[in-house]
């Protein structure tokens, strides 16, 4: 009884283990995201959302990258809640 108690407890924490391993690895995982906006890339406000995505780039340590898309890169405007619910792009901005 005892040595089954002890495989089934090593086998728990060789279990556990891997798990956490492979949920560190998950997390090490960069993430990309295309963000389709309503803005062109002339505007004040295409510069702003590029800083913005640097700065998650920054705080998230790389493991986030943004790429900021203007007007009618991948849809136009009025698309771009459509584009985003059918995972054409990752995000999407328009004001």
């Amino acid at each position: 009884d005892t040595p089954m108690r002890l495989k089934t407890i090593v086998a728990a924490l060789v279990g556990l283990a891997v798990g956490w391993q492979a949920g560190a690895a998950l997390a090490q995982q960069q993430q990309k995201v295309r963000m389709q906006t309503a803005v062109p890339s002339a505007s004040i406000y295409f510069e702003l959302l590029k800083r913005y995505a640097e700065r998650v780039d920054k705080m998230s340590n790389g493991r986030i990258k943004i790429e900021v898309l203007p007007d009618g890169a991948i849809v136009p405007a009025f698309e771009i809640l459509d584009a985003v619910d059918k995972n054409i792009v990752e995000a999407g901005y328009a004001w």
